[in-house]
This record gives structure tokens, sequence and C-alpha cells, in this order.
């Protein structure tokens, strides 16, 4: 399970930052100001929430925001829960607990742990979840809400191997229940393998997007991609390399589609990458608390996944292709010789 991709740490570092300055003389009273990333995920066995808090330093905020203590509410603070709304009553309050064992990449933020609130309860694709942050000191409530997206799963190609020579294919998916958009991407695995020793010294993989979507309104969705693209890709992330023999062999191919909730996609949009002159952007939440002191966003996603092998003819075009013919690229049944 890929965590990490729970965990936006961006937006809270760029909440933490816009609240204190690294060398500010006089500052104003403390306001407590409530950080909120979550996303949930039916298909994965456990769920994260992260919470923080903004700080106020007339030191360096730099330096102040590596101490847990700054951006973290003590665990004995805040009561964490989530309640389970089913056709309009709630059936289930699931209690959050603290965990500070997942691994944190690194960064300013009070690298290397993060503290994180999970459970491992089961989650119901028919529920509505609430998350309810509750301060034992000062009363603060602070609650995000959200559907869950739906299980579904990929209809086309169908076949357990692909040919990336044609111009001109399609993905169709069954659609998720409570998704507005969906990426869809392809993913190459393959091995690097000495050419004198015979040994694998590299077990290499590439990513890439190869289309999006908006909310689709019927039970199924069709996606058109180039799959002869997947040439260019691998010779833009390849270089020759005259040491070695490259295999692609068994199931390399992955096709992966991800659906986002509706806050999820609108928090996706607000912080795009702008062309524009003007670069001021709206803050985007929808975390609610009766005085406007908290942030962030509280939503749901899920993917889906295909795996395929590499069609005979595809495989000789990656190895004796005018694009990949260089990178030395070998069919499996060689990589004895």
């Amino acid at each position: 399970m890929e965590k990490s991709r729970f965990f936006f740490v961006m937006m809270a570092a760029m909440l933490v930052l816009s609240s204190c300055t690294p060398e500010f003389s006089q500052i104003a009273e403390y306001k407590d100001i409530t950080i909120v990333y979550g996303l949930l995920n039916i298909s994965e066995d456990t769920q994260y929430v992260k919470i923080q808090k903004a700080f106020l330093t007339e030191g360096n905020a730099y330096d102040e925001a590596r101490k847990p203590e700054n951006i973290y509410y003590d665990e004995n603070v805040i009561d964490v829960s989530m309640k389970e709304i089913i056709n309009g009553r709630e059936v289930r309050n699931i209690p959050l607990f603290v965990t500070k064992d997942v691994p944190k990449d690194e960064g300013v933020f009070a690298n290397p742990g993060q503290q994180l609130y999970y459970t491992t309860e089961t989650l119901s694709a028919d529920a509505i979840y609430k998350l309810v942050i509750k301060n034992k000191e000062t009363g603060k409530v602070v609650e995000g809400e959200t559907a869950v997206v739906g299980p579904f799963s990929i209809m086309a190609p169908m076949t357990s191997n692909l040919n990336m020579t044609n111009n001109k294919s399609v993905v169709k998916f069954y659609t998720a229940a409570n998704a507005v958009a969906y990426d869809v991407f392809m993913q190459f695995r393959y091995i690097e393998v000495d050419r004198e020793t015979k040994e694998v010294v590299k077990r290499g993989q590439m990513r890439w997007k190869i289309g999006s979507m908006g909310e689709q309104h019927g039970s199924s969705a069709i996606m058109q991609y180039m799959p002869s693209s997947f040439y260019t890709v691998v010779a833009s992330n390849l270089s020759p390399d005259p040491t070695v023999w490259r295999y692609a062999y068994g199931e390399c191919i992955d096709i992966e589609i991800s659906a986002a909730g509706e806050s999820y996609k609108t928090y996706l949009d607000v912080n795009a990458p702008s062309s524009s002159i003007v670069q001021d952007k709206l803050e985007f939440t929808n975390m609610k608390t009766a005085d406007g002191t908290a942030y962030g966003i509280f939503s749901s996603r899920n993917k889906t996944m295909r795996t395929y092998s590499l069609h005979s003819t595809a495989e000789d075009s990656l190895v004796r292709g005018s694009i990949t013919g260089n990178l030395s690229f070998r069919k499996f049944v060689d990589f004895s010789n």
C-alpha cells in the first residue's frame, strides 16, 4: 500500500508558512487553526487522516516547524472519530487512533516523524462518513463529510497481452459510485542484466498518464488512447547502456484507473498550476467549525488495475524498432545467452 498517496503535506505546509514569519518580532495573539487532510479508500485495509495545527513564533519558523509539538496536537487533547451514516441514520461511530509509525518523506515539517490518525474498520460503499475532531481543552469541534467512491473494474482491453504498435485503442471500465473524475495510467516494468555476470542489476519501472475524464453518468465509460506512444515513453526514460541487457518479461504492463470524489477533485482543480499572470488562488476546504478556523479536505478516492503481458509483435518493436532499438532490449527467451 502506498501510504504516501493519502497525504499531501504541501497544503499543510503552505498554510503553516502563511501563518508564521521566520523573523517576526511582534506577533498577534495565537489562534487555534486546525489543518486536516484525509482521503478514504475502501479498497485499502487502513484509513489515515492527518491533523495538524498552525503555529506562531518569534524565532525562525523553519526551525520551529521541525518540532512535532508545534505542528501536531497532543494526542490527549483531541478526540478523533468518524460517524458512519447510511440512509440518513448514524449506524456506527468509528474511533481513530494515533500512530507515529508511518514513514514520512524528507522535508521541513517535523521530519522524519509524523503523527496520523487511523482506523482498520471496514468501510461501507453505501455510507457517508463524517469526520469529527473534538478539542477537549477548548470545546472546539471540526467536522468534514464525504461519500465514498465505490469499487469499479476494467472491462477492456480483455486480452491477456497488449499490442503496443497500434495507433488507436480503448480502455473501457465500469464507473464508480460517487466519482466525479478519472485519471488513467499505464506502467511498464523491466529488468536490467549485467552482460558478463548475467546477474539482475536493476528492476525498473516507469508510469505515465494516458488520459483523464470528468464525471461519467452511465454505468461504463470508454477512453481512447495511443498504445504506440509506449515506445516514446520508454525512449525518454532510458539511455543506451552497453553494459546491460534489458528485458520485459511476464506481466509487465499495468493499466491503472484512479477515481476521485467531488471534494478531492475540487481541491485538485483549485491547486492546479495556473498559466495566468494572476497567481492568487481561492482557498478550498470542506472542513467546518463554528469560528472558521479549520482548513483542509476530507474526501474519498479509489483505484482499479489490470495487468497484461506484451504481445510478441510489441516485444519485437521494443527490441528492434526505430525508437527503442538502441536501448539493449532483448526477448526474454534470450536471457541465458
